[in-house]
Protein backbone atom coordinates (compact mmCIF):
# COMPACT_ATOMS: atom_id res chain seq x y z
CA UNK A 1 0.00 0.00 0.00
CA UNK A 2 0.72 3.24 -0.07
CA UNK A 3 0.25 7.28 1.46
CA UNK A 4 -1.53 10.16 -0.24
CA UNK A 5 -1.14 14.08 1.34
CA UNK A 6 -3.60 16.93 -0.32
CA UNK A 7 -0.82 19.11 1.97
CA UNK A 8 2.30 18.32 0.51
CA UNK A 9 0.87 17.25 -2.88
CA UNK A 10 2.59 14.00 -2.80
CA UNK A 11 2.02 10.49 -3.13
CA UNK A 12 4.08 7.30 -1.96
CA UNK A 13 3.69 3.73 -3.22
CA UNK A 14 5.62 0.73 -2.03
CA UNK A 15 5.88 -2.68 -3.96
CA UNK A 16 5.25 -1.40 -7.37
CA UNK A 17 6.24 -3.46 -10.12
CA UNK A 18 5.08 -1.87 -13.19
CA UNK A 19 4.30 1.30 -14.45
CA UNK A 20 0.58 2.36 -16.55
CA UNK A 21 -1.38 5.29 -16.98
CA UNK A 22 -2.88 6.42 -13.73
CA UNK A 23 -4.92 9.08 -11.57
CA UNK A 24 -4.96 10.10 -8.16
CA UNK A 25 -8.41 11.61 -7.62
CA UNK A 26 -11.46 12.02 -4.42
CA UNK A 27 -14.16 9.86 -4.24
CA UNK A 28 -16.43 12.74 -2.44
CA UNK A 29 -14.99 15.23 -5.23
CA UNK A 30 -14.36 13.81 -8.83
CA UNK A 31 -13.01 15.79 -11.35
CA UNK A 32 -15.29 16.40 -14.34
CA UNK A 33 -14.61 14.19 -17.36
CA UNK A 34 -16.01 15.41 -20.58
CA UNK A 35 -15.78 13.02 -23.65
CA UNK A 36 -14.69 15.26 -27.29
CA UNK A 37 -15.04 11.71 -29.57
CA UNK A 38 -16.25 7.93 -28.53
CA UNK A 39 -17.53 5.15 -30.56
CA UNK A 40 -20.49 2.57 -29.33
CA UNK A 41 -21.09 -0.36 -30.95
CA UNK A 42 -24.10 -2.53 -29.55
CA UNK A 43 -23.77 -6.43 -28.72
CA UNK A 44 -26.63 -8.18 -27.85
CA UNK A 45 -27.72 -6.38 -24.66
CA UNK A 46 -24.89 -4.40 -24.00
CA UNK A 47 -22.58 -1.52 -25.76
CA UNK A 48 -19.01 -1.12 -25.61
CA UNK A 49 -17.97 2.11 -25.67
CA UNK A 50 -14.09 3.04 -26.74
CA UNK A 51 -13.03 6.64 -26.30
Amino acid sequence: MGYSSAGTNSLALNNVSGFSRWTLGNELLPLPVGLVVFHVERRGAGAPMRC
